[in-house]
């Protein structure tokens, strides 16, 4: 019985970025930024003031080929308050490599410290989840449901 309920929390919690997405994959997909995405946001962003600093972070995008449409979002870890918390931008408006800065479009700023090296934290994937959710994308994409 108890067997039976971790393996489908195992099967619920998604273990890639690319698995997040269950079904109509072909309205929407989740990818990992990269280079060529991030130069066509390139903007020079002095590293003085920011909102926060986040680790083991990693920048994807959401993709509606239908569309033609493509958003860039950070996601990573945040120390606030003498605690750690999963974090998730608004959409990316700017990027500078110079200084790891990134401008969302709430106005916000946010300094990276450091980029994850290969599949992110489950933490960070069920963050994903419970923000797609919240964008009124989830259940329309088989998102697995989470909230904060």
């Amino acid at each position: 019985m108890l067997n039976d309920k971790v393996e489908l929390l195992q099967n619920i919690i998604p273990k890639t970025l690319d698995g997040i997405v269950r079904s109509n994959r072909e309205e929407m997909q989740l990818e990992y930024a990269t280079e060529q995405d991030l130069a066509k946001i390139h903007k020079q962003i002095p590293g003085d003031f920011y909102r926060g600093a986040l680790r083991d972070a990693f920048i994807y995008k959401r993709i509606f080929p239908a569309l033609q449409q493509e958003a860039l979002y950070l996601v990573g870890f945040m120390d606030e308050r003498g605690r750690t918390i999963t974090w998730h931008t608004s959409r990316i408006e700017g990027f500078d490599p110079e200084t790891r800065m990134v401008f969302t479009a709430s106005g916000s700023l946010y300094w990276v410290e450091d980029f994850v090296a290969g599949e992110p934290d489950s933490q960070l994937l069920i963050n994903v989840c419970a923000i797609l959710h919240r964008d009124g994308l989830g259940s329309g994409f088989g998102v697995p449901y989470f909230f904060y």
